[in-house]
């Protein structure tokens, strides 16, 4: 019985039985190859199991050419390899069978050197700008929304209790980032911290870290930000011109869920929420249908569709996620249902019941717990 866990990088390029054995394979030495060692036993969990990476093999990268060590040291200059390696080296519940086990079709292992700086891990803005970064993230984000800081603002818009991700780390991302982040994320970086921090508040009032007098002191505070908050031109991604509508439709959508999270039962006839609801509309009618940043602000239209009230208004929103399903073939088939129902039940209101109607209630209900991870993507 060969020792467990994963082939031997040689063996696993070859496609062929591999005995495991460490330091180095035997089988490579009775062939007269060299052993290229084990890939990291820090892997990443899952496949990516639709479109073009279905039954691919994950892009491995060797932990010698990823980090170096600091010369005079003997230990490596990343939190990761401060674990001393088990000579047992037991297979890791995530590590992926190798090409002998499972007839699929390899990706290139990679296994050339990651550019390095003055011995220091190289910061999360060199790695966006490799090609072989962008591999590894379509590979496991086929959607540019898939990115967890994005997707767990996103998720704890219905419930902020789901919020999972530190301040610390989405700072860092959108510290460390260059320009990409406004181009795959369509939020400003300063408006995507703030919203980031209202929903860290309103996590910590749902339970019952925060008083709600300290609650809504912070939260106006961050309503107050974002109303005098303006993009500044250098902060453009590319020179398109609508740039400054994407940005003003996610201020006033993160405008309007503050001021829901503040009064939840205000009524959608309020001034101060058709307000949001009429800016949001007026930066979205500065997009033209085949203008590519239309893909970007899916999040707007849905915030402005679940407090629209006239049907012109909500028309045109539909057609808005129409623009966007035919110019890049992007489904919002679940935040159309959901803005569906939120209108359905407004119009089955008696005549002079303004009581608001959250969408939110439409996401808790049995069996709908996976709603909340594909809204507004």
């Amino acid at each position: 019985m060969p020792p467990g866990g994963p082939a031997c990088i040689t063996c696993r390029e070859k496609c062929r039985k591999c005995d495991r054995t460490k330091p180095v394979c035997q089988r490579c030495i009775t062939k007269g190859l060299e052993c290229k060692g084990y890939p990291d036993k820090f892997r990443f969990a899952g496949l990516a199991t639709r479109g073009k990476w279905k039954n691919r093999a994950v892009p491995t990268v060797s932990r010698d050419h990823a980090v170096r060590t600091q010369p005079g040291t003997g230990t490596d200059d990343h939190p990761d390899t401060s674990h001393e390696e088990s000579g047992s080296d037991q297979q890791h519940p995530s590590a992926l069978p190798s090409c002998e086990d499972r007839n699929i079709e390899r990706l290139p292992i990679l296994d050339h050197a990651w550019p390095q700086s003055e011995g220091r891990a190289v910061e999360l803005d060199d790695l966006l700008m490799l090609e072989r970064t962008e591999l590894l993230l379509a590979h496991f984000s086929p959607s540019p929304d898939a990115y967890p800081t994005r997707l767990d603002i996103i998720r704890s818009l219905a419930d902020a209790r789901r919020l999972c991700f530190s301040p610390e780390l989405r700072a860092a991302v959108a510290t460390l980032s260059d320009l990409k982040f406004e181009r795959v994320n369509g939020c400003p970086r300063e408006i995507f911290l703030i919203m980031g921090n209202v929903i860290e508040h309103a996590k910590a009032h749902a339970t019952g870290k925060m008083e709600t007098a300290e609650y809504e002191r912070l939260l106006n505070a961050c309503r107050y930000e974002l109303y005098s908050w303006r993009l500044k031109p250098d902060r453009y991604p590319n020179d398109n011109p609508r740039w400054p509508a994407v940005a003003e439709a996610f201020r006033h959508a993160c405008i309007l869920h503050t001021s829901r999270l503040l009064d939840m039962a205000q009524p959608a006839e309020a001034p101060i929420i058709q307000n949001s609801v009429t800016a949001i509309l007026d930066s979205l009618a500065e997009i033209p249908a085949d203008c590519r940043l239309i893909e970007l602000v899916v999040m707007p239209i849905f915030m402005a569709g679940a407090d629209a009230l006239s049907p012109y208004a909500r028309h045109y929103l539909l057609l808005r996620f129409d623009h966007i399903r035919s110019h890049g073939g992007v489904s919002s088939e679940m935040s159309v249902s959901l803005l569906k129902s939120v209108w359905n039940a407004r119009g089955r209101q008696a005549k002079h019941d303004s009581s608001n109607i959250p969408w939110v209630w439409f996401t808790r209900d049995s069996g709908s717990e996976r709603q909340h991870d594909y809204l507004i993507i």
